[in-house]
């Protein structure tokens, strides 16, 4: 008996971590269940926040069309001037576009992890784990490519950079959170339907 429990502890030091099931045994500082709360709660905010920065954006560069100068007063005072490639303009228009549209999807299924966790339904975490991968995936190539085309001279672009590269990298431990969860809870669901089965 002794030795099947030491075998089955030493597979289990073996195994390596991406093979484990669930991958993470807690989030940090609380447990799966309230990690994924935390998670939903984050995207949420996060999805709101990129719907404002993606109606700025669109709003800055509408107004900055190549060769026009307009000054604006938001409590600051603003100059919009673009020197830029107008194609470059126009990707830029087109990367503002694309991140409020997933920012709203992602807005949606944030809803909806919340929803699903309070009832503990593990497989409606899978829009949230889908829309969270391919978010994620979006802003990292959004960011590298803004931070290619843009000075990053000005603080606004530099701030852009730095907090966005801080909320890729929380996307990526929430998406493992979840996904942590998810896998706890198919497990124990398999479970419970193979004892019904006996």
């Amino acid at each position: 008996m002794s030795t099947t429990l030491s075998s089955t502890h030493d597979l289990l030091k073996k195994r390596r971590w991406y093979h484990r099931r669930p991958l993470l045994r807690n989030a940090l500082f609380t447990d799966l269940q309230n990690g994924s709360y935390i998670a939903s709660i984050y995207t949420l905010v996060q999805s709101i926040l990129t719907q404002i920065l993606a109606v700025f954006d669109l709003y800055v560069l509408i107004e900055a069309t190549p060769g026009s100068t307009h000054y604006r007063y938001f409590g600051i005072n603003f100059l919009f001037v673009y020197s830029g490639n107008k194609h470059i303009r126009n990707l830029l228009i087109l990367c503002s576009v694309i991140s409020f549209v997933l920012s709203i999807y992602m807005l949606v299924v944030s809803i909806i992890l919340m929803r699903a966790l309070r009832k503990e339904v593990e497989q409606k975490f899978r829009p949230w784990l889908t829309a969270a991968v391919v978010f994620t995936s979006w802003c990292f190539f959004s960011i590298l490519f803004k931070s290619v085309v843009n000075d990053l001279y000005y603080a606004y672009h530099q701030a852009m950079l730095i907090i966005w590269t801080l909320m890729l990298f929380c996307n990526v431990f929430f998406i493992l959170v979840v996904l942590s969860n998810f896998q706890e809870l198919a497990d124990i669901t398999r479970l419970e339907d193979m004892a019904k089965l006996k």
